[in-house]
């Protein structure tokens, strides 16, 4: 299926369903699959559960205590799995009036995860010292400056800014919009013009923080090097979901993403690297887990985590979004989902599943199961007991 018709088919399910603004729906995610490395070889998940569940929470955290001088940048970089809801957790910065958040500052570079590493770990670097990419001169470069993505990034300077909750406001326009969720990009363009990037860099020097949302890095070995700069404060944020839900809302806008043998190998493939403590002790103290369904069901907490794990102060602005978008769509993959479908996800991801608080269930009895009987709501507590007894 080409890109366009794969556009014309997302804003008709947009249309449809109104009421899931807590589900990834920016065309960031339609303009082209991401192209994670695929094989049929199931990924099988080796290590203490224990490792995963103090990942994500902020109980007897010890973070990284090194100095940093009052010039250094605060630095978050939010990854997750394709239709992760990595977009409604990343409101958390991006509503904040002291953040700039970008989304998808890599997708210049196409959707393969496994291409051009060292050069989008460069972009990712400059983010974190308020420089930003001559977008023209990339497209260029590699020969796609025809493409819808290239329009888009080329005509506003910054890809897809009208995300950017600092990018629609004074002093890039002359008045906030009464609707931002709801903005249109063409709109900000029209109103707004294309972003001054000498103002950009400015209005960066003087955020407290700044950060960006990628799904076009699929390996936690990718930004290592941003985490072991001595003058940048990195850290990290790892939002995961139910695989269930994932594979539902991939088939519900019929991505070419949606395997299950890729979204589990996927899972399981970061999840071992963090599970591997030869490979992952540089992140331990840099990463964040979170869970997307916690954000709805005890978003208080999760925000107050998060603003801990990254050094900021609570932030009214954040408070009040969250009180006024979020929605209870928990439950929707329950009736998405075929049975041979639901079979097959549970099967495939059954151990990455247990790890994170994810519960099996008979696929006689999905449709009128509770939320608790397939989500352990006191995750993580509860994960490293339940694992290990499975086990």
């Amino acid at each position: 299926m080409d890109s366009e018709t794969r556009k014309v088919i997302f804003q008709l399910r947009k249309i449809a369903d109104q009421g899931e603004s807590t589900e990834d729906e920016d065309m960031t995610d339609i303009d082209d699959d991401v192209d994670f490395e695929d094989s049929d070889r199931e990924q099988k998940l080796v290590g203490d559960p224990k490792i995963i569940s103090q990942l994500a929470s902020m109980q007897g955290r010890e973070l990284e205590s090194k100095l940093i001088s009052d010039s250094t940048k605060k630095s978050v970089l939010m990854l997750g799995e394709f239709k992760s809801g990595a977009n409604f957790v990343s409101q958390i910065i991006n509503q904040r009036s002291d953040a700039l958040y970008l989304f998808e500052p890599l997708s210049p570079f196409g959707t393969s995860c496994n291409k051009e590493k060292e050069v989008k770990t460069h972009v990712l670097y400059q983010l974190n010292k308020c420089k930003f990419p001559n977008q023209e001169e990339i497209f260029a470069k590699r020969g796609n400056s025809k493409s819808w993505t290239a329009s888009i990034c080329t005509d506003h300077r910054i890809c897809f800014r009208h995300r950017s909750r600092a990018l629609i406001r004074p002093p890039f326009c002359k008045k906030p919009f009464p609707n931002e969720d709801k903005l249109k990009q063409a709109e900000a363009l029209s109103k707004c013009g294309p972003v001054n990037i000498r103002t950009a860099e400015e209005y960066c020097q003087d955020a407290a923080i700044v950060g960006a949302k990628v799904h076009r890095i699929c390996d936690f070995e990718e930004v290592k090097n941003l985490a072991s700069n001595p003058n940048a404060d990195w850290k990290f944020i790892f939002v995961v979901r139910d695989p269930r839900a994932i594979f539902a809302s991939l088939e519900h806008a019929k991505s070419e993403s949606g395997k299950i043998e890729t979204l589990c190998n996927q899972l399981n493939a970061n999840m071992n690297y963090l599970l591997n403590p030869t490979s992952s002790n540089w992140i331990k103290k840099k990463l964040l887990i979170i869970r997307f369904e916690d954000l709805l069901l005890k978003k208080k907490s999760v925000i107050n985590n998060t603003n801990q794990f990254l050094g900021l102060d609570a932030s009214e602005d954040v408070s009040n979004w969250f009180d006024a978008n979020t929605k209870d769509t928990l439950n929707n993959w329950k009736t998405r989902l075929s049975s041979s479908q639901l079979q097959e996800v549970q099967k495939r991801c059954a151990t990455a599943m247990s790890y994170l608080g994810y519960k099996h269930i008979a696929a006689k009895a999905v449709k009128s199961s509770s939320t608790e009987e397939t989500l352990a709501t006191n995750w993580p507590q509860s994960t490293a007991t339940t694992v290990n007894e499975k086990l």
